[in-house]
């Protein structure tokens, strides 16, 4: 992941637009492994995202849906010889920051109403 392509995000939301997929049925997927024995769609290696790479990713994803009923980390343990989540505390502390701020923003619900049911 020498340089990662963001306009990939905006493909995905795009094609799935296109089939008809409204953006609140959409789930960001968020690429948290590297290394390893996996080869990219160009033949190269994937690479663990650094911080300022997840946040380029999650600022993208946000602007594109920013109302998710929730998003997911591809992914939290090592598979095929690859590093992945569960051993960058710098990642883990970016995702804690991310799931904090939304659940500071998520619109609160009258425990009676309704809606909140």
């Amino acid at each position: 992941m020498n340089g990662c392509d963001y306009d990939m995000i905006d493909r995905y939301v795009a094609a799935a637009e296109s089939w008809g997929v409204p953006g609140d049925r959409m789930v960001p997927v968020y690429q948290t492994f590297g290394g390893g024995n996996w080869v990219d769609d160009a033949g190269g290696r994937f690479g663990l995202p650094t911080v300022s790479q997840l946040r380029q990713i999650l600022a993208r994803w946000e602007a594109l849906l920013p109302t998710t009923a929730f998003d997911i980390a591809y992914s939290w343990g090592s598979q095929n010889g690859h590093v992945a989540l569960e051993s960058s505390p710098d990642l883990q502390a970016e995702f804690l920051r991310h799931n904090n701020a939304l659940e500071a923003n998520k619109p609160q619900r009258h425990p009676t109403s309704p809606v909140g049911r």
